[in-house]
């Protein structure tokens, strides 16, 4: 996961999270098998139906929200603490493909001034 930060007016920030492929693919298995856990599956042992079935059975689109639902704030609030914001409100998020971007008030900081001028990034493994 890449993030970067940006001082917006107002005591705001822009935080720009882009999540790797591996690391979402991560997240979209975990989303299955916990699915498979709650959904059953005609024909199949609870727990046990194959991940291509519960998504023709849920939908893609309920299955892209549920790993949203669920993977979302942990980037988030990685992000966060990467940048070390202090952050006062629950974000504003918009959502493409490729990144998310989420707007938060935060407390005013001399220190997030300083640091908004370079990009915050994490280390690859």
């Amino acid at each position: 996961m890449r993030s970067t930060s940006e001082a917006l007016e107002g005591n705001r920030v822009k935080l720009t999270v882009e999540v790797d492929e591996d690391e979402l693919r991560k997240a979209v298995d975990e989303t299955f098998r916990r699915l498979q856990k709650e959904v059953s599956v005609p024909g199949f042992s609870p727990g046990q139906g194959p991940p291509p079935l519960l998504e023709v059975r849920l939908g893609s689109h309920a299955i892209r929200a549920e790993v949203i639902r669920h993977a979302l704030p942990d980037y988030y609030a990685q992000a966060v603490e990467e940048a070390d914001l202090d952050t006062i409100a629950a974000p504003e998020i918009d959502i493409t493909p490729a990144r998310t971007t989420a707007r938060s008030p935060s407390t005013p900081s001399s220190r997030f001034a300083r640091r908004s001028r370079s990009p915050v990034t994490k280390a690859s493994s």
